[in-house]
């Protein structure tokens, strides 16, 4: 386990933990008195959540029908801008312009009672996280040094790390505000180290299935999602985001990259 000081330590909760390969999993069920605890803010963030995906299939729906060919850039990470949580969309570029390859972001999923915690990161794996929001990397893609760590910190961001690699970024908002969320994913895709060349474009096929599988937990509808080029005409879900971004810590809810 690292012992960077700036890295820390969950601390012990109801339920209980299981640790392999340096990641902290969730094992136990989430006492009532916790659950209540967090009711208020719970409630607030997961209200924007739902505002903000019904919003996304709204304006996700009218792109299909009006102006269905990809740009460049969206043929690049694999989905239309509109299938990216607004909150998150400009720092999703920049990385990807910055050479990070992303697999999932914005809102942190929306289960209870089985929840990936992390790994010395007790704000932004809170059991009852909606509120957090989150960028996942594809592994073993870059290094961060403390420098990095210590800014990100300083934006109230934090790192989990698989296998000695970062592969998550996350914070929960102060408040359920969009515009500050915002602002502070801009500021935290800021403070990253350009790589040197921009990220790799994603497979087609895993493009496909990632949006197709983004696109039906946002609602549309079956022939919406036949007639885009991105969907290969398919209408099966396929495997989520294993080839780019999403959203929610891959809840499947904003596209693939």
């Amino acid at each position: 386990m690292e012992t960077d000081p700036l890295r820390k330590r969950i601390p012990e909760g109801p339920g209980g933990y299981a640790e392999t390969n340096r990641a902290i999993w969730w094992v136990g069920d989430i006492s009532n008195d916790f659950k209540n605890r967090e009711n208020i803010n719970r409630d607030y963030f997961g209200q924007l959540r739902i505002d903000t995906h019904q919003q996304m299939a709204e304006t996700l729906t009218q792109r299909i029908q009006n102006n269905p060919s990809p740009s460049t850039r969206e043929l690049f990470i694999g989905t239309y801008e509109e299938s990216l949580e607004p909150q998150v969309r400009d720092a999703v570029f920049r990385l990807g312009e910055k050479g990070y390859q992303t697999r999932s972001s914005g809102f942190f999923g929306s289960d209870d009672d089985w929840r990936v915690i992390g790994i010395d990161v007790p704000r932004t794996y809170n059991p009852l996280n909606r509120q957090a929001q989150v960028i996942d990397f594809v592994p073993g893609t870059f290094t961060l040094d403390n420098e990095t760590i210590g800014h990100l910190d300083k934006l109230g961001a934090e790192v989990a790390y698989y296998a000695g690699y970062p592969v998550r970024i996350g914070f929960v908002p102060e408040s359920p505000d969009l515009n500050s969320i915002t602002n502070q994913w801009e500021s935290i895709a800021a403070v990253m180290p350009d790589l040197g060349s921009p990220a790799l474009p994603v497979d087609p096929t895993e493009a496909q299935a990632a949006f197709v599988d983004n696109a039906q937990n946002l609602g549309l509808s079956s022939d919406t999602i036949a007639s885009s080029p991105l969907s290969g005409g398919n209408t099966t879900s396929g495997e989520g985001f294993s080839g780019g971004e999403g959203s929610g810590g891959g809840d499947s809810s904003s596209g693939s990259e």
